[in-house]
């Protein structure tokens, strides 16, 4: 997953490495404990034009808390 969102810096004197994995949970994905996904959700919805999002669970347990805890307060 992380793959499909690493870019490449271009080359030259002034190319900065970033960690893949730093870039893709600071500018990606959206985390946090339920509360926080939901405050940032909601204020993207103000920022963008969020009309539908596309989730990617890393996980059992993180679906069931999306689906239980940060779905409904979207509604």
């Amino acid at each position: 997953m992380v793959g499909s969102y690493a870019k490449p810096g271009i080359g030259g004197a002034h190319t900065v490495h970033v960690d893949p994995v730093e870039r893709y949970l600071e500018d990606t994905v959206i985390w946090g404990t339920p509360e926080e996904v939901v405050d940032r959700l909601k204020q993207l919805e103000v920022e963008i034009p969020l009309q539908y999002m596309l989730a990617a669970p890393l996980s059992h347990e993180s679906f069931l808390l999306f689906t239980e805890k940060v779905l409904p307060k979207l509604a």
